[in-house]
């Protein structure tokens, strides 16, 4: 399904993050619909956990002021 429609974690520069587990030092702006398709495989294969998680209202600005975060961008 991930092939025809790409997720894609954005995170600032300068925080460290250089492969996909380094994410998991980061609070992460995950709406609804991610939490419950892509989210779980997170959890599942790579050990992500749901504590690090707050919600993404399509609004950048949680993002911008939270430098040790990363937003889902569709």
């Amino acid at each position: 399904m991930f092939q025809k429609d790409p997720q894609v974690l954005l995170a600032h520069p300068g925080q460290g993050v250089e492969k996909f587990d380094d994410l998991k030092k980061l609070t992460l702006f995950v709406s609804k619909d991610g939490l419950v398709s892509y989210f779980q495989w997170m959890k599942q294969q790579r050990g992500f956990r749901e504590q690090q998680v707050k919600p993404y209202t399509f609004n950048p600005q949680p993002f911008l002021a939270d430098k040790k975060s990363a937003m889902q961008a569709t």
